[in-house]
């Protein structure tokens, strides 16, 4: 059975007890930061602790997002594991794990004693740990949880026996997320669950705001796939086919090749060099690349890419997209990323919509801008269905 990814249309409005209450935040990723800063703008925070849980992410990864310089206080708690390359037993490295759960779980007991008592507290991850152990740690009057930018609450129950005994010893109540408030974008929770929902009201304005006269930079932004490092078509046919997005659709406009971290980079230099496109190095998922650029592009060119169905959660019409469905002779045939490609072709046909276009290749050089589905209302259904992986079902699924 698949995983229903919808977008949610419950409560769009901040309960008044929750309204102008003092916050305390722990994030460890630059999505999960995105996610705390649109609550605490919902709840309307008259005061704002952020701590920053220095795992995969550091400090000065988060210096240049939005509202970064608006919080009350910020500090940072440091989550390093012991022996992180040396190979061990999952004995050993539970021991390693718990080990560094306690040291860091006394960095933030002493944080916390430098804090006011919080009456909010929200975390961005309730699969780790130390997120957990922060909440239990903190006191607060409610508990809020934040989806990271997609759909990811919907299977937060870890019930690994690591993570059990770490939790366990430092002293974790199994209750503790039972009457949490979920602040999601999705409606994928569990029946019950308080929700409120994620317009992401902040982070739309805040990009079209650094749009001069309320437009775009000029410049397209292709997102690239690694589909000849997975065998799905040959270097010469990736190479035809960009360049025919390229000499098609934005002729007249200069174009940004933003690369998968999985394309190779002798690839990517043959890339540039038939097209004409400048490849960019970038940071971090585009999500955080549209928010990072000083300008929004013009628009995002993609194949079958998810980031349609996430940066469409996430910024709406405020940044367009095109999507491009290429000729079937492009592919390998029998190829199975060509079976997930066909089902999201399907799904796009049905639901990209305006200011988002939807391109098809009848033959291999010529591209048609296909109108949206229209059911009876005569508007398309924005409502995603998608699997475990972010794809539509595959045909006769539900």
């Amino acid at each position: 059975m698949t995983r229903e990814a919808r977008l949610a249309v419950g409560n769009h409005t901040c309960p008044a007890d929750l309204h102008g209450r003092r916050c305390h935040v722990m994030v460890s990723t630059p999505l999960q930061y995105l996610n705390a800063k649109e609550l605490v703008e919902l709840l309307g925070s008259r005061e704002r602790y952020l701590v920053i849980l220095e795992q995969h992410y550091r400090h000065r990864d988060f210096v240049d997002l939005p509202g970064i310089a608006n919080w009350t206080r910020i500090d940072t708690v440091k989550a390093g594991r012991l022996l992180p390359h040396v190979r061990l037993s999952p004995l050993l490295r539970c021991l390693a794990d718990v080990l560094a759960d306690v040291a860091t779980h006394r960095r933030i007991a002493q944080m916390l004693i430098r804090w006011p008592t919080s009456e909010l507290l929200v975390i961005g991850n309730p699969n780790e740990v130390l997120h957990l152990d922060f909440a239990s740690q903190g006191g607060g009057q409610e508990l809020l949880i934040c989806d990271d930018g997609t759909s990811t609450l919907s299977g937060f129950a870890d019930r690994s026996r690591s993570k059990w005994l770490r939790r366990r010893l430092l002293g974790i109540r199994r209750t503790l997320l039972d009457n949490a408030w979920q602040f999601t974008a999705y409606a994928d929770v569990r029946p019950g669950t308080r929700t409120l929902h994620n317009t992401y009201d902040y982070l739309r304005s805040y990009v079209m705001k650094r749009s001069p006269g309320g437009g775009a930079a000029r410049d397209i932004w292709f997102l690239g796939q690694p589909l000849v490092e997975f065998g799905v078509t040959s270097l010469s046919a990736y190479l035809e086919l960009v360049q025919s997005i390229r000499s098609g659709a934005y002729a007249e406009q200069r174009v940004l090749y933003w690369p998968h971290p999985r394309e190779c980079r002798d690839n990517l230099a043959r890339l540039a060099s038939a097209t004409g496109m400048e490849v960019v190095s970038r940071s971090g998922p585009i999500e955080l690349e549209l928010v990072r650029q000083p300008l929004p592009p013009a628009r995002v060119a993609t194949l079958y890419s998810s980031a349609y169905q996430s940066c469409y959660a996430i910024f709406g019409d405020a940044v367009a997209f095109d999507v491009f469905e290429p000729h079937q002779d492009y592919w390998q045939s029998g190829h199975s990323e060509v079976r997930i490609m066909r089902d999201c072709y399907a799904y796009f046909r049905s639901h990209v919509r305006p200011p988002h276009r939807f391109f098809r290749q009848e033959n291999t050089h010529d591209w048609q801008c296909c109108a949206p589905f229209l059911g009876m209302s005569g508007e398309s259904d924005a409502t995603p269905v998608l699997d475990d992986a972010g794809y539509p079902p595959a045909r006769g699924e539900t």
